[in-house]
């Protein structure tokens, strides 16, 4: 029971600190469920492999449970921000697949 408490204590600490709009287990579990095989079909398709689009994927949804409080029902509807999210995170993974990268003699 003195676990209980002291998570309540941390969860209305951040409550305080992010402005009120913290996204608790249940609700991430809800969103997790209804929108992963959206995202994750969206990524595979755009970058065409199944090990990477897993990992971006997971990226996204670590996105969304940490800037959950910048989401704002009067800018856009969810998923149009989540799906922001997805293609911000592929834009970067093929952003980090085009580096160049020095070949030979650097004279």
């Amino acid at each position: 029971m003195e676990s209980a408490r002291v998570y309540m204590e941390i969860y209305q600490d951040r409550k305080e600190k992010l402005g009120g709009e913290v996204l608790s287990t249940d609700e991430f579990s809800q969103i997790y469920e209804m929108y992963f095989n959206r995202v994750y079909k969206y990524i595979c398709y755009r970058i065409n492999n199944h090990y990477e689009a897993e990992d971006l994927c997971s990226q996204v949804f670590e996105t969304v449970i940490t800037k959950y409080h910048t989401f704002s029902e009067e800018k856009a509807r969810f998923d149009v921000w989540l799906f922001a999210i997805a293609r911000n995170t592929v834009t970067d993974y093929f952003r980090s697949e085009t580096i160049p990268r020095r070949v030979g003699n650097s004279r």
